[in-house]
């Protein structure tokens, strides 16, 4: 039997064990809680003079009480009354004998999607930024919700539709994706907060990987559960986030505009990916069996960070990192480079090549096709999201490529010579600065050749020489002209679009008339209509000053003006009246209620369902192409809209600049 003394002694050691558990117990909660804050509050609220803009944190999508609150949308009738507004293509939609708000209000609130124990409680807001942000079915006009032809209905919330494969149809239809989409963000949040492996690695507190290749610190269930369902930071949850906060629909009622939203927050989205030490070149015997295996999402090794170097130096794999992860953006990059060289991953089967032989036609449709697009997706060469059985011109560019391939009509890579092309490239001479152009860079990226390595970084403002050029290459994301310069003892090339002549000569005497570049006539003032803040549905169209009425304009449509303001005195106040055409209807609005679409306004592109890869982006309105705008890519108004007749059609044309190219755009094709 133990004594008295060792009884005490080891109920002692017991409790001083305790003790110390309970001390790290404490410890580790409140550096947890510490980090949370950190990433809740690090991002500042005020950038560069704003007032009050929100900035996007990746690691903190939203609250946890932002996710099920019902303070914005309170009931069925609400979520109607908001869909009437904005004049939604839902709003006199309906499934099973019931509108499409009931199924919104009834999939957030369980009423509908519980299933297995889960029983939804979210913000129905939360379910309507999804639908805006996967199909634009708030957004979009004239779209025909009956035969619903690019499947926005069918496929509203996005799920069911993988990355890289086709939407499983079990899940179609608006209930359906509802129920199911509401089921599934609600299932994420309750295990991802309880660290089930259900959901693994989607738990709180813990650093992910995104498919477009970021590290994101899960910060609250709302967060994780909103990375399972859409495991991208752009442009999926940094659109629902936008999409939330510009509305007011979290706990919070303020409201912002989504365009300063967009400027405060884009322009900072990547980190100077041309920093980047991408080490020694790679020669294409090293890298061809990389190239030709098949890697998973997701997948990790040393393997795939040679392919990042290999594609970052040629100019395929252009985001902020080296991060040896295959996502979204290194699997695009990867097909990219392939397709370009004729690389074939697998060789295609018999009954695929049969089809690559076969005679197609525009316009086409059935079985066959839908069978020939898997050959292409299979091979790498077909990028539309959804097999639709019609062959258009995705489908026909992929077959002439993969064509070219099985031919051997493309060849190999050659290696790029350390200097290309020297004998071609003229003298150049004239005293140049750098200029930044509003990015966010510390310097001008000086490298070793056209488009090669990165030697050193020129600081803005910095005076220097020209030597050679220009050389025009498409690289790192674009169609650049290129010059050898020299800056003190730096010797090397850079492009010239941040670069400024700064000779000190005389500039010539204008001319009495100068010809502008555009005819003035010809260039429209753009406006959207705006309610700033009042509580009417939309804005009165009038015959002329404080006229009769002729028609309404929903708040955020887009119009032309036409001609100068008159001030009249009417409706208890003098307004500016304000001759605009909205939708072809010409009338007369107090242009309180007007905002001018402006340099620098964020522009989107759409591809209103036609069966095209890419906006053609032009030299002038109806002039040669100089380059491409994938869809959904974003950009910033210079000028705009000229009307041009070409190409069997009478267009408006804006000049927008994306990334750094600038150029013409039909703006058919273009959310303003």
């Amino acid at each position: 039997m133990l004594s008295k003394k060792s009884l005490f002694r080891i109920s002692y050691l017991l409790i001083t064990v305790n003790l110390i558990l309970v001390g790290f117990l404490f410890f580790n909660h409140f550096n947890t809680r510490y980090k949370i804050d950190k990433i809740q509050k690090e991002a500042p609220t005020e950038v560069l003079g704003s007032t009050n803009i929100p900035v996007f944190n990746p690691s903190y999508i939203m609250s946890n009480e932002t996710f099920s609150s019902t303070r914005a949308f309170p009931s069925q009738s609400s979520v109607q009354n908001f869909l009437n507004d904005r004049n939604s293509p839902l709003r006199n939609y309906s499934e099973q004998g019931q509108p499409a708000s009931y199924w919104i209000f009834a999939a957030a609130r369980g009423e509908t999607s519980s299933k297995w124990g889960v029983v939804p409680r979210i913000n129905p807001g939360v379910l309507i930024a999804y639908l805006e942000k996967e199909q634009s079915l708030i957004s979009l006009t004239n779209y025909d919700v009956v035969k619903d032809p690019q499947n926005r209905i069918r496929t509203a919330m996005g799920y069911g539709c993988p990355d890289g494969t086709n939407c499983d149809t079990k899940y179609y239809g608006l209930a359906n994706q509802l129920n199911w989409g509401a089921y599934q963000l609600q299932f994420n949040f309750d295990r991802g907060a309880s660290g089930s492996n259900l959901v693994a690695p989607y738990h709180i507190q813990k650093t992910i990987t995104t498919l477009d290749e970021y590290n994101v610190f899960l910060s609250n269930a709302a967060t994780a559960a909103n990375y399972r369902y859409t495991p991208h930071v752009y442009w999926g949850n940094y659109n629902l986030w936008k999409i939330i906060t510009a509305n007011g629909w979290g706990v919070s009622s303020q409201t912002y505009s989504a365009v300063e939203i967009d400027r405060v927050n884009l322009a900072n989205k990547d980190q100077d990916i041309n920093s980047v030490d991408v080490g020694a070149t790679i020669t294409f015997a090293e890298i061809e069996p990389i190239l030709k295996t098949t890697f998973r999402y997701g997948q990790t090794g040393d393997n795939i960070t040679k392919l990042q170097r290999f594609l970052r130096q040629r100019g395929y794999y252009m985001t902020r990192e080296i991060n040896g992860m295959y996502g979204l953006v290194t699997e695009k990059a990867h097909k990219n480079f392939n397709r370009d060289n004729g690389i074939l991953n697998n060789q295609p089967s018999s009954q695929c090549k049969t089809l690559f032989n076969k005679q197609w036609k525009i316009g086409q449709e059935g079985q066959d096709v839908k069978d020939l697009q898997v050959c292409l997706r299979n091979a790498g060469y077909f990028d539309w999201p959804i097999i639709t059985g019609y062959y258009g011109e995705v489908t026909q560019n992929g077959l002439i490529a993969i064509r070219k391939a099985l031919s051997g009509e493309i060849g190999q890579p050659k290696e790029k010579p350390s200097d290309p092309i020297l004998k071609e490239i003229p003298v150049a001479s004239g005293r140049v600065k750098t200029v930044s152009k509003g990015v966010n860079t510390k310097g001008l990226n000086m490298r070793n050749s056209v488009c090669g390595s990165l030697i050193t970084s020129i600081s803005w403002g910095s005076e220097g020489d020209k030597l050679r050029g220009p050389v025009s290459k498409n690289c790192l994301g674009g169609n650049w002209n290129w010059y050898e310069v020299q800056f003190g003892n730096q010797k090397g090339w850079v492009v010239d679009f941040y670069l400024e002549n700064v000779q000190n000569q005389p500039k010539p005497k204008e001319k009495p008339n100068p010809e502008p570049e555009e005819s003035p006539e010809n260039i429209i003032t753009l406006v959207k209509t705006n309610s700033r803040g009042q509580k009417a549905t939309s804005l009165n169209l009038r015959k002329e000053p404080c006229g009769a009425k002729t028609d309404s304009i929903s708040w955020g449509q887009t119009g032309e003006k036409l001609e100068g303001s008159k001030a009249q005195t009417c409706f208890g106040k003098t307004w500016n009246w304000q001759k605009v055409r909205f939708n072809g209807t010409v009338g007369w609005v107090a242009d309180f209620y007007l905002e001018e679409i402006t340099l620098g306004d964020s522009v989107k592109t759409n591809s209103r369902g036609q069966n095209i890869p890419a906006l053609n982006i032009r030299s002038s309105a109806c002039g040669n192409q100089i380059g491409r705008a994938g869809w959904g890519e974003v950009g910033q108004i210079v000028r705009g809209p000229i009307k041009q007749v070409c190409f069997g059609k009478t267009w408006d044309w804006y000049e927008i600049q994306f990334n750094g190219q600038k150029g013409w755009v039909a703006g058919y094709y273009l959310d303003i």
